[in-house]
């Protein structure tokens, strides 16, 4: 191949890919593999991985490009969580910020809540807003944080360097868009 960039055509010379499952298979012989075997193998983290004219691509990023023609020109989030599950229904591109917010819960998370966790020199449960994975510097404090009747609640307009004290009684929690404005709003009950 001339060129170091993958395209459409040459990724359907060698792969055949179904979206309704998201899986591909070799069209052409390998020297690891038949024709009509999967192509890939599984990482760590569970993505798959496919070599292509000895470059290492990543399945759900090769599942765009064989479906719309181009590269993603962002990051491809798996809309379930789950990274083996390449169905094009079940990708999208979009920026770093909006995968950040489809992601896992981190497994040192003590509260069951995203964005809330305890501050021990406050003696404190705090609601933290991040943007585009930077702290926006706005948290609440949480007087009472009883994780069964925590209610969220919206903050309009843009974010400013300031803390909230929630009063006995209230509990929120605060999630943020990328556009810089908090505007979604749920109750967890």
């Amino acid at each position: 191949m001339a060129s170091n960039i993958l395209t459409q055509a040459r990724l359907k010379e060698l792969l055949q890919y179904d979206p309704d499952t998201g899986v591909f298979t070799w069209r052409v012989n390998r020297p690891r593999a038949k024709a009509g075997q999967v192509a890939g193998a599984l990482m760590v983290k569970g993505h798959v991985r496919i070599q292509l004219d000895r470059k290492v691509y990543l399945a759900h990023r090769l599942a765009w490009l064989y479906t719309h023609g181009v590269w993603p020109q962002h990051q491809i989030d798996h809309i379930n969580r789950n990274p083996q599950d390449n169905r094009i229904i079940n990708l999208r591109d979009v920026s770093h910020g909006i995968n950040v917010q489809n992601s896992k819960m981190r497994c040192t998370n003590t509260s069951g809540y995203k964005g809330v966790s305890w501050f021990a020199h406050r003696k404190q449960w705090a609601a933290q807003i991040s943007i585009d994975g930077k702290n926006a510097n706005t948290t609440i404090f949480i007087k009472d944080f009883y994780g069964d009747s925590l209610t969220s609640f919206a903050i309009s307009g843009v974010l400013t360097n300031q803390s909230y004290e929630v009063s006995e009684g209230q509990y929120l929690l605060a999630s943020a868009s990328i556009q810089q404005t908090v505007t979604e709003t749920k109750t967890l009950v």
